[in-house]
C-alpha cells in the first residue's frame, strides 16, 4: 500500500510535531530543580523553526485564507512596532506562528486529544522523577495548610495542568459519548480533581475543573434546548470583558489611592493575594502601547538560590497582557474572543464556549491566556482563520 503525502499533510503532521515539542518543553520548563533548567530554549527555538517552515509551506504553496493574509498583515505591523520599541519577546512570536501556521483541515478537537495525552504522560513522568529522588517536591504552607508540588515549581502549576488536561479531555472526547461513559468518565475525573485538591490545595484548578465538569453534563442533557441561543455564544466575551475590567479598575484604584482600604482587602481575597505583585509591576512598568520588556523572576530561580532573590511575576493574565505586550495586545485578545464565540456560534460548539469562558475567568488568578500549552482557544480561533473564507456569509 503506497501512502501519499500531500502538502497540506505535511504541514498538519509538522504542525502536530512542534505542538508535541512545545507541550513537552513547557511542562519540563514547570519542573522544580536544575535537571531540565535549559531544555525549554532548545525546544522553544526547534518549534520556532518547525512552525516558520510550515508558515512558508502554507503561504507559497497551499491554499491561504483572507483571514490569515489579515492576520499576516496585522503580525508584521505588530512584530515591527514591538522590534522598533525594543520590546523583544520569543512568547508573543510564538503565539502569531502558532495561529498563522495552523492548518487546513485540522481540527482544534484533534489537537486537544493530542494535548491530552501528551500532558497525561508528561504529568506521570514529572511525578515520577520526583518521587525517585531527581525532581524535588516542594512543600508550601498556606493557611496552615501544607502543600506539595509533586515535581512541579509550585502546588499551583501542578494542579493547573492537571485541570487543563481534564479540560481538554472534555473538549475533545465529548462528542457521541454514551451515558454510561459519561457518568465513569466523570466520576473519574472528579475523583482526579479531589485527589490533587488533598495534594496541592489549589482552590481555583478545582473550582474551575468542577465547572468543566458540572457544564459538560449540563450540555450533555440540555444542550438541544441551549444550542441555538444566541445568548449562550456571548458569555464568553462578557466573562473576557468582565474580568478585564475587574483587574484593571482594581489595579488603577488602588493605585491611585492607597493600599489600607478595606476595598483593598476585599480586592486582594478576590486576585488571591496577588494584587501587590501586580501593583508593583505596574509601578515599575506601566502601561504602553506596545508593552515593555518586563525582567520576571520565577520561582524556580527563586528557590535555587535559596530565597537570596524574590520570586517577582504577574498572575494575572489581563496584567501580564497589558504589561509585556501592551494595549494593542489587550485589544487583540479582545478581537480574538469576539471572533471565536463567533466561531463556536456558526458550528454550534458549546464546549468551546465553556473553555472559552473559564479560561477568561481563571485568567483573574492565573497567567495562563498566552500559553499555548495552557489555553487551546488561542488555536480554535487559529482554526477559524486557517479555514475563513472570504464569501459574505462567512465574513464576521
Amino acid at each position: 500500500m503506497v501512502i501519499k503525502f500531500t502538502k497540506n499533510k505535511v504541514n498538519i503532521y509538522i504542525y502536530i510535531l512542534a505542538y508535541i515539542m512545545y507541550i513537552i518543553g513547557f511542562l519540563l520548563a514547570s519542573t522544580a530543580g536544575e535537571l531540565f533548567n535549559n531544555v525549554f530554549y532548545y525546544i522553544e527555538n526547534t518549534v520556532i523553526i518547525l512552525l516558520i517552515f510550515v508558515l512558508m509551506i502554507t503561504f507559497l504553496f497551499d491554499k491561504t485564507t483572507l483571514g490569515k493574509w489579515l492576520l499576516l498583515i496585522w503580525t508584521m505591523v505588530i512584530l515591527g512596532c514591538s522590534m522598533y520599541y525594543q520590546v523583544e519577546d520569543k512568547g508573543l512570536l510564538l503565539i502569531y506562528l502558532f495561529i498563522l501556521a495552523y492548518p487546513r483541515n485540522l481540527s482544534s478537537k484533534k489537537l486537544a486529544k493530542i494535548a491530552m495525552i501528551t500532558m497525561m504522560i508528561m504529568i506521570f513522568l514529572i511525578i515520577f522523577l520526583c518521587h525517585i529522588g531527581l525532581l524535588q517536591n516542594r512543600s508550601f504552607v498556606q493557611h496552615n495548610v501544607l502543600r506539595y508540588a509533586q515535581g512541579f515549581t509550585s502546588p499551583n502549576a501542578f494542579a493547573n495542568v492537571v485541570t487543563i488536561t481534564i479540560i481538554n479531555w472534555i473538549y475533545s472526547s465529548i462528542d457521541g459519548i454514551s451515558k454510561d461513559k459519561l457518568l465513569k468518565s466523570s466520576i473519574v475525573m472528579l475523583s482526579i480533581l479531589v485527589i490533587v485538591y488533598n495534594i496541592a490545595n489549589a482552590r481555583a484548578a478545582l473550582i474551575f475543573g468542577l465547572l468543566a465538569i458540572i457544564s459538560m453534563i449540563v450540555i450533555y442533557y440540555y444542550g438541544k434546548a441551549l444550542i441555538t441561543k444566541r445568548v449562550v455564544y456571548i458569555i464568553p466575551v462578557i466573562s473576557f470583558l468582565t474580568s478585564l475590567s475587574i483587574t484593571i479598575c482594581s489595579v488603577l484604584y488602588v493605585y491611585k489611592n492607597n493600599m489600607d482600604s478595606t476595598l483593598y482587602r476585599k480586592l486582594e481575597v478576590i486576585f488571591s493575594g496577588r494584587l501587590r505583585y501586580m501593583l508593583q509591576a505596574y509601578d515599575l512598568y506601566g502601561a504602553k502601547l506596545f508593552g515593555n520588556n518586563v525582567d520576571f523572576i520565577s520561582y524556580n530561580v527563586s528557590q535555587l538560590s535559596g530565597g537570596k532573590i524574590k520570586w517577582f511575576g504577574i498572575d494575572n493574565s489581563y496584567m501580564y497582557i497589558l504589561l509585556c505586550y501592551g494595549i494593542v495586545a489587550v485589544i487583540g485578545m479582545i478581537l480574538l474572543y469576539v471572533i471565536t464565540s463567533y466561531y463556536t456560534y456558526k458550528n454550534r460548539n458549546m464546549y468551546a464556549v465553556v473553555y472559552l469562558s473559564i479560561i477568561s475567568l481563571w485568567g483573574i488568578s492565573e497567567n495562563m491566556m498566552v500559553s499555548i500549552t495552557m489555553n487551546l482557544t488561542l488555536l480554535v480561533f487559529a482554526e477559524y482563520i486557517a479555514n475563513f473564507k472570504s464569501r459574505k456569509t462567512d465574513i464576521v
